[in-house]
């Protein structure tokens, strides 16, 4: 499949068409990728703003003459390909429930030979071409400010502003958050973790984030809400809590993910919270904590029969040899990888 045919038929999908997201096969290309709009920008040639007017067949049924104009509204990355063009012709049908109400799209283009190519779409309103506007002025040289702008946009009512702007600190290194994270507000971040219309997908960021910026009494916010979270399910984003309490309060967070590894009576989700945490800390603020600890920490759910499995394949992996070379149980252990034998199988991590 092209990259226009990608493109249309994701469009199609997001305007309502009858075709069902089964009858759909996209390419590699067009999967449902993690890029920021900053990084799509920078792959196209041409990016345009635009409303999509009169779709048409001439004759009716016929694909081939298929057509839907794009008004132009904006262009926020040129080509002179356009150059004094108000319209562009998509040779596409693209139909919409109300003709006195047309959807606005940006829309990614290739241009080969002056031939425009459109293959990436998405809904889009003026408030999220000036977020794309403003986070083009950014200069990269200057990453706090780019940390700030983002976190800044995660409390937009746009759902797709939200999201890119979470997309966008994610792909921020860890040095870059620790050097910079005294711009941000600790206490805007509280009120966000408070606030049930945050949601959850940005929580754990958001509660790591604090761990970088806050203070005493943000460590103690953070252990509360560990504990509310650990009396039930409705807490999101543990690992992010036990994330920031850690970094603020070292050894009571220790502590806090060593009751939580050892408590086999934990749901399996929240003592795997717990080994996300550790990973954390194992790959990215290994300054934090001695080796050592970390590996007993770990090692304290080696005999808990739904997640044993997975702290082995994390021993084997740091090629972790200290420990002793007692049996653990894994009669239960799905993985096929570790043979068993009379229900116990050796582990000499």
């Amino acid at each position: 499949m092209s990259r226009t045919g990608c493109w249309f038929a994701l469009l199609l999908l997001l305007l309502g068409s009858p075709v069902s997201r089964g009858q759909l096969r996209p390419c590699g290309f067009c999967a449902l990728r993690q890029d920021t709009l900053r990084q799509k920008l920078a792959e196209a040639k041409l990016v345009v703003f635009g409303t999509l007017a009169n779709p048409s067949m001439n004759p009716a049924g016929d694909e081939k003459t298929a057509v839907t104009d794009l008004r132009v509204e904006q262009v926020l990355k040129a080509d002179p390909a356009i150059e004094g063009r108000r319209v562009i012709t998509l040779n596409r049908y693209l139909s919409f429930p109300d003709p006195k109400k047309p959807p606005r799209y940006l829309v990614f283009f290739d241009v080969e030979k002056g031939k425009l190519d459109p293959y990436w779409g998405s809904p889009a309103s003026e408030d999220l071409v000036k977020y794309l506007q403003g986070a083009l002025k950014l200069d990269p040289k200057k990453p706090g400010e780019v940390l700030a702008y983002f976190h800044r946009q995660l409390a937009s009512p746009s759902k797709e502003i939200a999201e890119d702007a979470f997309r966008e600190l994610q792909a921020l290194s860890d040095a870059v958050i620790r050097l910079h994270a005294g711009r941000l507000s600790a206490d805007v971040i509280a009120e966000r973790l408070r606030s049930e219309k945050t949601p959850s997908w940005g929580r754990g960021l958001e509660a790591s984030l604090l761990g970088h910026c806050g203070t005493e009494r943000h460590a103690t916010f953070l252990r509360g809400r560990i504990e509310k979270g650990l009396r039930s399910e409705g807490e999101v984003g543990m690992y992010g809590l036990l994330i920031g309490y850690t970094l603020l309060k070292p050894s009571e967070g220790l502590a806090q993910l060593r009751r939580i590894a050892a408590d086999r009576k934990l749901p399996f989700t929240r003592r795997y919270e717990c080994l996300k945490a550790l990973r954390y800390f194992r790959d990215v603020r290994k300054e934090v904590w001695k080796r050592a600890d970390l590996i007993r920490t770990m090692a304290l759910m080696l005999e808990q029969e739904d997640i044993a499995d997975l702290i082995i394949e994390e021993l084997r992996r740091d090629r972790v040899e200290q420990m002793t070379t007692r049996s653990w149980p894994c009669a239960a252990r799905r993985s096929s990888t570790f043979p068993s034998s009379a229900g116990r199988c050796s582990a000499s991590v």
